[in-house]
């Protein structure tokens, strides 16, 4: 960290797109606000892909209400889900950054 004028000056690793940047404010996590509205805009999608998901399942398994062996089926269905969305956790991978 330097000291120059009134300023604090650091160099930090941008959240979104990985890039090394020098900033004023100790908190600071993008590099820019361009960086800052793509990462909000990044995690809006998938916020909205998570719940969209979660009421798929809820909606699959309340198909099966009562039967265990659906319940069964059901959960090995969605095992294949999970499996084939693995990338859903990253936003950062699934993105190619």
């Amino acid at each position: 960290m330097s000291y120059s004028g009134r300023f604090y000056s650091h160099a930090l690793t941008c959240q979104h797109c990985g890039e090394t940047f020098h900033a004023s404010r100790y908190d600071a996590k993008y590099c820019s606000g361009l960086c800052r509205s793509r990462a909000h805009r990044a995690a809006q999608k998938h916020r909205k892909l998570r719940a969209t998901i979660n009421n798929d399942i809820i909606d699959y398994l309340n198909d099966y209400e009562g039967d265990l062996q659906g319940y069964e089926n059901a959960i090995a269905d969605l095992l294949g889900l999970v499996a084939r969305h693995s990338t859903l956790d990253d936003p950062q991978q699934k993105a190619g950054v």
